[in-house]
């Protein structure tokens, strides 16, 4: 995923005529690098932000050069639902980095058709790996859950080569189980009512 990114001169209280033009502030910084301040357009912004999130690694594209970064930080204003500026970080290429990548459930789970309830515990996972091994996702395959009671677990998932974990091996991150007796008791009285509203038309 690539973000367009421009340099700023406006700092300081001089950026909120930026965001008036619909522009983000945003600030790249890292270590052996010259910290620099950029703007991105905010529709940009909001296409990127719909594919990848706080932590996950893009690619921005500054006056003609490609830059591998992490989004580091995006600071908001949630009384009015705007980002008010982006942190950027530029990590070593060869030293690993710490940072947490989406999980991407993939297959249908064999169980649903017994009558389980497939519950995800985790959506990211914080792993540790070269700049140039960092995966955009780690695929989960729910087709594992054959069982009411089966679960996945850190440690039944294959990692790319040269990616660690960096949580316990025995988080659940998805499971099979039972519908609880209320749930389906809540189903069945829905379907009796529209039945019943279906036979009084």
């Amino acid at each position: 995923m690539a973000l367009n990114v421009f340099l700023r001169n406006k700092t300081g209280k001089k950026v909120k005529s930026l965001r008036r033009e619909d522009k983000i502030p945003a600030v790249l910084y890292g270590p052996g690098i010259e910290a620099k301040n950029l703007f991105v357009e905010k529709k940009d912004l909001q296409e990127l932000l719909k594919k990848s999130s706080e932590g996950e690694l893009i690619s921005l594209l500054l006056e003609g050069k490609e830059i591998p970064a992490l989004i580091k930080e995006i600071q908001r204003d949630y009384l009015k639902d705007e980002i008010l500026h982006l942190d950027f970080y530029q990590p070593p290429l060869d030293k690993p980095i710490e940072t947490e990548v989406m999980l991407e459930f993939i297959g249908k789970a064999p169980a649903k058709e017994k009558g389980a309830v497939i519950l995800k515990q985790i959506n990211e996972i914080p792993i540790k790996a070269l700049l140039s091994k960092l995966p955009k996702s780690i695929k989960i395959d729910l087709s594992l859950l054959k069982e009411i009671g089966d679960k996945i677990c850190v440690k039944n998932i294959e990692f790319p080569e040269g990616v660690k974990p960096l949580i316990d091996s025995n988080i659940i991150i998805a499971i099979a189980t039972e519908a609880e007796k209320e749930e389906i008791e809540e189903q069945s009285e829905a379907q009796n009512e529209d039945t019943s509203k279906e036979s009084q038309k």
